[in-house]
């Protein structure tokens, strides 16, 4: 049975590659009635008669739900928000469920893990409070490495190009939430720019005046203006700014 649903798997994917893969396969009646034993248990393919017809059918059927899955994967991880994987949830479960019928079961146990990631372990970290949310990122981020490493292992199209993503930009959007969240509960730095009284700068700066022409008496008469129109222009620069922190 396992041969049997890998070759039917195979043949959906070549399908959607190219449309005359059903005539260039040239099936026996008995293969052909084999075909149509795999095929007429899908939903919706229950009344259609033909080995054929059912194939088609069956392609249609995937081809729309992969077309849609992407379509969800693509607004999750365009947006890498919490509110987006949110809005998808519900819909993405449901088309999840649906590919079930055209996956391995390898591929299954792989969907598995991923439903339980958007379903329970999902709801537990929204409903988490302060005092328990570590643990429910901490419970994400290794359900996301577990998935990531099965991966990598199974190595398919489905896993690999089109849920794999998925689980990334979920991961995305749960740790920018988490570090958002974060940040928040940490004090509040607030800087205050504060520019000396002018009185003071004024006093200040005349009193270094007069401590310079003091000094400047001392040398010759030539060397003291140079050095006076110096140190004036020093000492008359724009007063410093002082800044105080304040934490909340």
């Amino acid at each position: 049975m396992p041969v049997q649903k890998a070759t039917f798997c195979s043949l959906l994917l070549l399908r959607t590659l190219q449309n005359s893969i059903y005539d260039d396969l040239n099936l026996s009646s008995a293969a052909r009635i084999h075909l149509s034993s795999i095929l007429s248990p899908l939903p919706g393919l229950q009344k259609i008669k033909g080995s054929h017809l059912l194939f088609e059918e069956a392609v249609r059927a995937y081809s729309e739900l992969m077309s849609q899955i992407r379509s969800i994967v693509d607004l999750i991880t365009s947006k890498s928000i919490l509110d987006s994987v949110k809005g998808q949830r519900s819909r993405l479960l449901e088309k999840l469920h649906q590919l079930d019928y055209f996956v391995l079961d390898s591929e299954r146990a792989f969907i598995a893990k991923i439903q339980f990631l958007m379903s329970s372990e999902l709801s537990t970290y929204l409903k988490a409070q302060d005092d328990s949310l570590e643990e429910a990122y901490t419970t994400i981020k290794r359900s996301v490495q577990e998935i990531i490493e099965e991966a990598h292992t199974l190595n398919t199209f489905i896993s690999g190009c089109i849920l794999l993503p998925l689980v990334l930009g979920v991961e995305r959007a749960v740790t920018a939430h988490y570090t958002a969240t974060i940040h928040s509960k940490l004090p509040h730095l607030k800087l205050k720019l504060l520019r000396p009284d002018h009185d003071i700068v004024g006093q200040a700066a005349q009193q270094n005046d007069q401590r310079l022409r003091f000094k400047a008496f001392f040398a010759a008469f030539g060397a003291a203006q140079a050095l006076m129109v110096t140190l004036e222009r020093r000492f008359h620069s724009t007063p410093a700014l002082i800044i105080q922190i304040h934490i909340c």
